[in-house]
């Protein structure tokens, strides 16, 4: 084997061995690079909104509130959603709220944003609401 062909393949710029009677790669054309586009941080929040429901100063108003708990309950959630949210909660909060916080907020949010519906799906399985408004 030819230690070039190799070191191409190992590099990626081929994906077989070549033989002699194999035709050279075609060289790649060239790119130009990308333009710079300038977007207004309207557009960018209305994306952002688009995406996830929220705005990201809505979402740091809603979810990243200091919230110190003094009568906390245990809550599981998985190793996966865990290590998610250990990566990310402590800095975007700027080390000010834990994970604990965090989940408590994000449920409280979404009793509040599905109260309704919860109270729907309960009362025609209990015959009353779980919420009262």
């Amino acid at each position: 084997m030819n230690e070039k062909h190799l070191q191409e393949m190992i590099a990626g710029e081929i994906s077989h061995y070549r033989t002699k009677d194999d035709p050279p790669p075609k060289p790649e054309p060239p790119t130009e690079p990308f333009e710079s586009i300038e977007v207004s941080e309207s557009k960018k929040e209305t994306k952002e909104r688009k995406r996830s429901g929220v705005s990201q100063s809505d979402f740091v108003d809603i979810f990243l509130k200091d919230n110190r708990l003094s009568d906390r309950r245990m809550v599981y959630v998985s190793k996966t959603t865990y290590e998610k949210l250990i990566k990310y909660v402590s800095v975007i909060s700027d080390r000010k709220l834990g994970i604990v916080g965090y989940v408590d907020n994000v449920m409280a949010h979404h009793i509040e944003s599905y109260k309704p519906a919860i109270n729907d799906m309960y009362e025609s399985k209990i015959g009353c609401k779980v919420f009262k408004n």
